[in-house]
């Protein structure tokens, strides 16, 4: 477990089978996250797009309030980029069998396009969201 916490201490307190970083450095947390099964995360843009361009089977756990990452989380697991957990609901277990069964159609990124346009469909996708949410407002 990566936390993302660079200047917090102490660590976690040892947990059976658990590693946890409170931080890692860019080399070192891609190794890991190649080496990963699945990914257990935040569905932050940078995240979303980080994970879907090395093509990583990910359970995106949005911040409750965080209507874009909310959004982008149901979005992407409606076109089964990645399964979608709930804070509130959280059970490890339970997200673990789903996506070990749910039926990843990630995208492919082989080449300079594969990526672009991914990358140019999920913009899309946050601006259509974004222009949604200012007419609500409106």
């Amino acid at each position: 477990m990566v936390r993302g916490l660079p200047e917090s201490e102490p660590q976690l307190p040892n947990i059976p089978g658990l590693i946890s970083f409170n931080h890692l450095q860019s080399d070192p947390l891609n190794q890991l996250i190649c080496e990963s099964e699945f990914i257990i995360c935040r569905s932050g843009y940078s995240s979303v797009m980080e994970l879907l361009s090395l093509g990583k089977k990910t359970i995106m756990v949005p911040t409750p309030g965080q209507a874009e990452q909310e959004y982008l989380a149901n979005y992407l697991h409606s076109e089964c980029r990645m399964v979608t957990g709930d804070q509130s609901r959280f059970h490890l277990n339970s997200l673990l069998e789903e996506a070990k069964r749910f039926p990843y159609q990630l995208p492919i990124m082989n080449d300079d396009k594969g990526l672009e346009n991914a990358v140019s469909e999920a913009l899309a996708k946050v601006e259509e969201f974004q222009w949604k949410k200012l007419d609500f407002i409106a």
